[in-house]
């Protein structure tokens, strides 16, 4: 997580100005803590109650690796005559003046001349007893674990790991709560980085940052009960930091779950309730859920009983499609066979129609053949009458010319009359054939002119109406035919589709038959499948009775428990008032600031002339302490 740019490449700061900016650092947190200690009240001190009239702050510098060696306690009194404080210090100062306690191995007795005159006294006792609590610190810089002597001018990534260990167990276990007991500890670690060295890459998620100018704080707080571990990942250039602090003071923590984190078991109790109500609730939806599980079982077995006579009725359906499948098939062969020969009298017809055509030209034809044959008969029979009308007037002449030669050969008999005589009377004999033939081929005219008329009558009247009816009913049939190709095309078609369709069916009545069968086949699984669920939900009867009965019962004594848990710790916290004895906590109260050397770039030690020593004054001697 980045919280500031990150910056640009820079030198490292000045070393005289750091130098001076920790002097002036130094001197500032002296003044402050003297101004705290000296102007805020007791109470103030620690949080703790205004009514104990002392007050304990631990001092401890620890190694850059949390390693502790002895601590600075310094006790601040509001009261004044003869006090008598427990615990063992290695030595003993004066904060206030020059008076001198009286000190015996567990005690320090300061007598009237000592306390008179101030509203606060303090005084402070070297010790080398074990924290209550302790700090690991570890460093890995890219990766590997090193020292800040080692890390001190290089640049990477740098973690610094924290491990806390509460060492304060009271040797007590509450089996209620199943946890032991500790005296609990709010213990918070601060670190100030300059933004021009350190860009921030990850924090704890509960860690706090506050920036101010150049600087940025990050503070993690922890309840160790009994231990606590986070992490910080920065990224440094040319690395310095300033110490580690770590203030501690006895408190327990607001709420704990299972797990450590901080809970309010008010609400938690609050919600147990609830979710009691609503596990009755649930049993109410599990019983109506057993129930419907119930019908569903007899549902199922009438479901079989129907698909096992849906599946015979596919069955017969199947066989019924399978005669209709024969049928169609029949009757698609036939349609075929109609539409080939239909197709075959259509192109028949068409020739047909074609003949009627030339039938009718010719017709035309015929009768205009038939007009000049009239016309013809209506010439021979008039050449006919004129033959006859030429032939009766030779034969008249010839008779007359018989007369005059027979008259002649009479008259003159000779041969040669003679001969003419008999010439004229043969020549009258073929005019007299001549006649008659000629009085036959009128007859023969007469019936050729009348016949040859009646048949032209006949052809241009009657035969010509029956060829023009019959051709526009060819023309007619024709075209009907054609529509009625189509429709037995048409006709062949549909009972392709139609054998086609019902073969589709009948695969459809088998898949039904079949899946009847399957899902008549998997009902007793689903019946099996419902009786699991049934069991199943009886079960979960079962544990929703069993959560409400036992699970969430003792959560909300678990619960009660954590409660009175966190009251015990809360009574261990309000108990232990003293780091140094616990004969002073009835009136005490306690707070412990550490803090680590830091990681600071050597350098060399500049020379300095020796000057005498002063004594220090109060605020020296608070400072002193960091």
């Amino acid at each position: 997580m980045k919280l500031f740019r990150k910056g640009k490449h820079r030198r490292p700061p000045n070393k005289a100005r750091r130098r001076r900016i920790a002097k002036i650092g130094a001197g500032v947190l002296a003044a402050a803590t003297a101004a705290v200690l000296l102007s805020l009240p007791l109470g103030a001190i620690a949080d703790v109650d205004e009514n104990k009239i002392k007050s304990e702050t631990v001092y401890a510098v620890l190694e850059d690796n949390g390693a502790y060696s002895g601590a600075t306690v310094v006790n601040c009194f509001a009261t004044s005559g003869e006090i008598v404080d427990y615990g063992a210090y290695t030595s003993v100062a004066n904060l206030m003046g020059t008076a001198a306690p009286l000190v015996s191995a567990d005690s320090v007795t300061w007598n009237g001349e000592a306390t008179n005159g101030h509203n606060s006294f303090y005084y402070q006792g070297q010790t080398d007893k074990a924290l209550p609590f302790s700090i690991a610190i570890g460093y890995t810089l890219d990766g590997q674990e090193t020292s800040p002597k080692q890390i001190a001018g290089k640049s990477g990534e740098l973690e610094i790991s924290f491990d806390i260990t509460n060492n304060a167990t009271t040797g007590v276990r509450d089996e209620l709560a199943d946890r032991d007991i500790y005296i609990p500890f709010a213990v918070q670690v601060s670190m100030t980085l300059d933004t021009e060295v350190f860009t921030i890459v990850k924090l704890p998620e509960n860690a706090t940052t506050l920036q101010a100018g150049s600087n940025i704080t990050v503070a993690y707080s922890s309840f160790p009960l009994p231990d606590d571990s986070f992490a910080v990942t920065l990224r440094g250039q040319h690395i310095e930091m300033d110490p580690i602090n770590i203030t501690a003071l006895p408190k327990a923590p607001p709420g704990l779950d299972s797990y450590g984190d901080f809970v309010d078991t008010d609400e938690m109790s609050d919600g147990t309730d609830e979710m009691i109500d609503g596990t009755a609730d649930m049993m109410e939806g599990v019983d109506e859920l057993l129930d419907g599980l119930y019908e569903m079982k007899d549902a199922a077995k009438d479901m079989k009983s129907g698909l096992r006579d849906l599946s015979g009725g596919a069955d017969d359906l199947s066989d019924g499609v399978d005669e209709l499948y024969e049928g169609a098939r029949s009757l698609a062969g036939k349609a075929g066979d109609f539409e080939d020969g239909f197709a075959l009298f259509v192109s028949s017809f068409a020739e047909f129609d074609a003949g009627m055509e030339a039938l009718n030209t010719g017709t035309a034809d015929m009768a205009a053949s038939m007009a000049d044959l009239n016309d013809s008969a209506a010439l021979l029979d008039a050449g006919v009458a004129a033959l006859d009308d030429g032939v009766n007037g030779v034969a008249l002449s010839n008779a007359q010319l018989e007369a005059l030669a027979a008259g002649v050969a009479a008259k003159f008999p000779d041969a040669d009359t003679a001969a003419l005589a008999a010439g004229v009377a043969a020549q009258q004999t073929a005019l007299d054939a001549l006649t008659a033939a000629s009085a036959d081929l009128g007859l023969l005219s007469a019936g050729v002119s009348q016949g040859v008329g009646a048949f032209y009558t006949e052809l241009s009247t009657t035969f010509a109406d029956n060829m023009a009816l019959m051709r526009a009913s060819s023309a007619a049939l024709y075209a009907s035919s054609a529509e009625l190709l189509a429709g037995a095309e048409g006709l062949s078609g549909g009972c392709r589709s139609l054998k086609s369709g019902i073969s589709d069916l009948a695969d459809g009545a088998g898949d039904l038959a079949d899946g009847a069968d399957k899902a008549a086949d998997g009902v007793p699984e689903l019946i099996d499948g419902i009786d699991d669920m049934i069991e199943g939900v009886e079960g979960l009867k079962e544990g929703i009775a069993e959560l409400q009965t036992d699970g969430l019962v003792e959560m909300k004594d678990s619960l009660n428990g954590l409660d009175g848990y966190l009251k015990k710790l809360a009574d261990e916290a309000e108990k232990y008032g003293s780091f140094m004895d616990e004969r002073n906590a009835a009136h005490s109260s306690v707070q412990f600031v550490l803090k680590t050397n830091g990681i600071a770039i050597p350098e060399a030690a500049p020379q300095r002339t020796p000057q005498p020593e002063e004594e220090s004054g109060f605020l020296e001697k608070i400072g002193d302490l960091f």
